[in-house]
């Protein structure tokens, strides 16, 4: 499990029953559902009326061959919330647990008994000879550690997709920009979430990632990259495009920080990062005209996008896969998508998600 942000959970109180609080934290404080607000959240105030200290937020038991899990924040199981870490791992993590039957006995009082024998095993031993209390204390302690290890080994692993699957991923440890937390869209101007959830909405999985694991995807997109990649790392994303992976890059000249042009060393593209562009997009076939600004010229490749003759937007086959450059990222900035996640969008900002809904689409389906 990765680090997990929670939205508003409440908490559960089990009274005597028995069970297991698998997530249960200190240090919280609570407030009373605010009915006149849209989503009866209360606002994050401190209030003489707050309950505080530690609350149940994951409960499971068992009964006969069955199995219960109560958990408390449905939020972050909303589909604009699901895909953030942690989440769709705890909810598959859940789900493959209440797959099982229990055992007909207790592996725990099994485990507690062979544990109760040792241990008065090895005080008999300490009493006979006392020179032995150091060699029993080093074994109890190797066996600790051994047995965690080993539960660990043996723990459930999520379950594996049955049927195909089109993983998306967003890199966030060379990536500048923002996305959203607990599912609430902030409006930023380099905040991405509105992005995010197009993904999801074209049936693709997105998942974010700052590790390895992005390399893994069927497409991988760095917003705003601005952090220097390593040299292992540009060596990574040229062998993960040669062997067929795509990449998508989002740049603007409000990425004050940019380091593009660091990542592609190796690929024959690049930005400049000296002008922005304004106007409407001259496109590719298919694509949609639409307004931009900010814009950066974008060298080589075959341009898809451009404006008065410059093309801001690019895309090469490099190997079995391929790498696209789209110069006016901010476009796709939360601020600039609506800012609020319900806005209903009118008919320019249609054409702005088909322009980037025909962009993913293409490079997905791309062989």
């Amino acid at each position: 499990m990765p680090l997990l942000d929670f939205a508003v959970s409440c908490s559960i109180d089990p009274g005597p029953s028995s069970g297991q609080a698998v997530i249960r934290a200190t240090g919280l404080k609570n407030l009373n559902s605010d009915y006149h607000a849209s989503n009866f959240y209360p606002q994050a105030e401190d209030e003489p009326e707050m309950r505080y200290g530690a609350f149940i937020q994951l409960w499971t038991t068992r009964h006969g061959h069955g199995r219960v899990a109560a958990f408390t924040d449905s939020t972050i199981f909303s589909n604009f919330s699901a895909f953030e870490p942690g989440k769709s791992e705890l909810m598959l993590g859940m789900l493959e647990w209440l797959n099982h039957q229990n055992s007909p006995f207790s592996l725990n009082i099994l485990l507690a008994l062979i544990g109760s024998i040792l241990l008065v095993m090895g005080l008999i031993l300490i009493g006979l000879k006392k020179e032995t209390c150091v060699i029993i204390i080093a074994a109890g302690m190797l066996g600790w550690v051994v047995g965690g290890f080993c539960i660990n080994s043996l723990g459930m692993k999520l379950p594996e997709a049955k049927h195909p699957m089109v993983r998306v991923a967003i890199e966030t440890g060379i990536s500048g920009a923002s996305l959203p937390e607990g599912g609430f869209i902030s409006g930023e101007e380099d905040c991405f979430g509105h992005f995010e959830r197009c993904i999801l909405r074209l049936g693709y999985f997105p998942y974010r990632s700052d590790s390895k694991r992005v390399f893994n995807a069927d497409l991988l997109i760095l917003l705003y990259p601005s952090q220097k990649p390593s040299h292992s790392y540009i060596k990574q994303l040229e062998e993960y495009i040669k062997s067929g992976g795509k990449v998508l890059i989002l740049d603007s000249i409000e990425n004050k920080n940019s380091t593009t042009n660091d990542l592609l060393q190796t690929f024959a593209l690049n930005v400049k990062d000296k002008d922005g562009f304004n106007g409407i997009l001259a496109v590719s076939p298919g694509l949609p005209k639409i307004e931009v600004t900010n814009a950066l010229e974008v060298v080589g490749g075959n341009p898809i996008a451009s404006i008065f003759n410059k093309p801001v937007a690019a895309s090469l086959q490099y190997g079995k896969g391929s790498l696209t450059i789209l110069g006016f990222g901010s476009r796709f900035s939360d601020f600039n998508m609506g800012v609020i996640g319900d806005v209903i969008p009118d008919a320019e900002l249609r054409k702005v998600y088909d322009f980037l809904y025909t962009i993913l689409r293409k490079m997905v389906e791309s062989r």
